[in-house]
């Protein structure tokens, strides 16, 4: 390595000195802008490019003389060598080594070629870099440095010249050697490469960028960190307002309303501001206002807003907290959606359901607690008229139906009676689970409610039901007592827990209906207990259920049967729904 070093030092050398010679008869000369491309044999046999000096051309340039000059001045800076020989010219040396340059400012090698032969025999190609010269001469001029660099040419940093072994004996007797660019060649001399040095830029520039993204990326994130705490500080200061604004009506305001009430925006926002004071009404309470007047001006705005009676809304408010209340009310505004429940008895889901899109109809399962169920968001068809439902492959029934006959579970082969079975959606989901075996018993004290119940029953293909028309109350001395695995009583109720299916519920229900209807509750539940066998094998289960959220007709009711008769409740197995109260006022 290090005699190789050497002998390309001396090439350098003999050829600048050529280079030197050559310029100093040249006059008003300039380099054609298109030179040529050769190849070179190296040493080792590889073709390395390197560039011709272009073909010159005699002319009037002015620029020659400058030239001219520029070459002199490099020509006064050499120095001879191996003896004081002229055509061995030196650069001045350095021991320091060269700055990298900056990126983007990168100046190429110039080569310098001369005119006579060497001590090897051949024309030597030179690196003439101008890191040899000194400072003050090689930066005399911009204009004559550019004008140098025009005639100068391109070559590639790694070349080898053939020549004779005992140039390493001839360089020995310098001193140290000179290297390319002034340094001096010893084995310690490390020679950078271009591409390692764009490779190392590329890296710094890359790692540069990504530190800027991260700082943009931060500043971002500092922003938006910001922007919340500002808007959190403004809703505090917001809702900070609010409880400290809210002022109770007096006598004379509420008498106004009365002739004049607020209108429906401002009505809602004041339920809203009493729903807050009353949550925390220790520390929001005016200090002259009771609870009651509170709850009172409340259930007024209630009444007025959603449209209940004074019933409907003390029995809620009384029921439930107060959150729980309003969000009752405000859930019975929203319509339920349409659902439908497939009858296995003639089709499958998966098949029914994709049936129905091919029609048009936008539908989803009804959750995974049900297998059978399927809602419907929209439908190009009416969902009651299409061929599958007149075919009898599914029934359009409320999900919550399908609760109690989901309760109940029949097995195939038991006796099971439904004491009001109109219009036939449970008493066919019934059927369905137990697969059309055993023995079912659908009954309905309304005569003009058979045919509907007869139809439904034929259209969903149940074979395994007799419909009957008496009075539940006295169905156990009709079918007698003690005769069927499991009975249903849906019974007739109130409709307090189904106003968005009938808001006629909110103005029409008092205190007298709701004690009518928890005293025919009772009376057809201890009924329903005297027609199952408790000693059934499989059964043995009463399941009641109503449509109402009131306790005079729930838990109630199961508390009286509770006493009047000797059974117990279990669970009904459903995985939602909160359990009854157990103790109430």
């Amino acid at each position: 390595m290090v005699s190789t070093r050497r002998r390309r030092s001396d090439e350098l050398r003999s050829a600048a000195a050529q280079s030197a010679k050559k310029k100093k008869g040249a006059s008003k000369k300039f380099l054609d802008s298109s030179p040529k491309r050769t190849k070179a044999p190296s040493r080792e046999g590889q073709l390395q490019v390197i560039e011709e000096p272009a073909a010159v051309t005699n002319g009037t340039d002015t620029k020659g003389k400058k030239r001219q000059e520029a070459t002199a001045k490099k020509d006064k800076v050499l120095k001879a060598s191996r003896g004081g020989s002229k055509n061995s010219p030196v650069a001045k040396s350095s021991k320091k080594k060269p700055k990298r340059q900056a990126r983007g400012r990168k100046e190429a090698t110039v080569p310098e070629f001369g005119g006579e032969e060497d001590d090897f025999g051949g024309m030597q190609p030179v690196h003439g870099n101008r890191s040899g010269f000194t400072r003050e001469e090689d930066m005399a001029s911009e204009e004559e440095l550019d004008e140098q660099d025009s005639e100068d040419l391109f070559v590639s940093d790694e070349f080898d010249v053939e020549g004779k072994d005992e140039e390493d004996d001839e360089l020995a007797g310098v001193d140290g050697g000179l290297g390319i660019d002034g340094e001096i060649a010893s084995d310690d001399v490390e020679y950078d490469d271009d591409d390692d040095d764009d490779d190392d830029h590329d890296e710094e520039d890359d790692d540069q960028d990504g530190f800027e993204r991260m700082e943009r990326d931060s500043r971002k994130l500092e922003q938006q960190q910001k922007r919340m705490e500002k808007d959190a500080a403004q809703e505090y200061a917001e809702d900070l307002e609010r409880e400290q604004g809210f002022t109770f009506p007096s006598e004379e305001e509420l008498e106004l309303e009365a002739t004049q009430p607020l209108d429906p925006p401002a009505q809602k926002q004041r339920i809203s501001e009493l729903v807050r004071v009353l949550s925390n009404f220790k520390h929001l309470r005016e200090p002259d206002k009771t609870r009651k007047d509170y709850i009172r001006l409340l259930s007024s705005d209630l009444q007025q807003y959603y449209g209940y009676n004074d019933f409907m809304i003390g029995m809620y408010l009384d029921m439930f907290t107060i959150q729980e209340a309003v969000e009752l009310l405000e859930a019975n505004e929203t319509p339920r959606p349409v659902t439908l429940r497939v009858n296995t008895l003639k089709a499958r889901r998966r098949e029914l359901a994709q049936t129905l899109i091919n029609r048009g109809v936008n539908l989803d399962p009804v959750g995974a607690w049900s297998k059978v169920g399927l809602v419907v968001y929209e439908s190009q068809v009416p969902i009651g008229a299409t061929p599958e439902y007149m075919a009898g492959h599914y029934m359009l029934q409320s999900a919550c139906s399908f609760l109690p006959c989901m309760a109940l579970a029949p097995k195939e082969g038991e006796r099971v009676a439904d004491l009001a079975a109109a219009p036939g959606g449970k008493t066919s989901y019934l059927a369905a689970l137990m697969r059309n075996s055993g023995t079912l018993f659908a009954n309905e004290l309304k005569e003009s409610r058979l045919k509907g119940l007869t139809a439904n029953l034929q259209r969903m293909g149940v074979r395994n039901t007799i419909v009957c028309n008496y009075d539940g109350r006295k169905l156990p001395g009709v079918l007698g007592e003690s005769a069927f695995d499991r009975v249903l009583l849906d019974a007739p109720c109130s409709g307090t827990g189904v106003v968005s299916k009938d808001a006629s519920v909110k103005l029409t229900k008092g205190l007298k209906d709701i004690h009518g209807c928890a005293h025919l509750q009772k009376e057809l539940l201890l009924a329903a207990i005297d027609m199952v066998d408790a000693n059934s094998r499989t059964g043995g289960y009463i399941v009641y259920s109503t449509c109402s959220v009131t306790v005079e007709e729930n838990e109630n009711v199961a508390n009286y049967a509770l006493r009047k008769r000797d059974v117990r409740l279990v669970s009904c197995g459903l995985e939602f729904g909160r359990p009854g109260f157990t103790r109430f006022r």
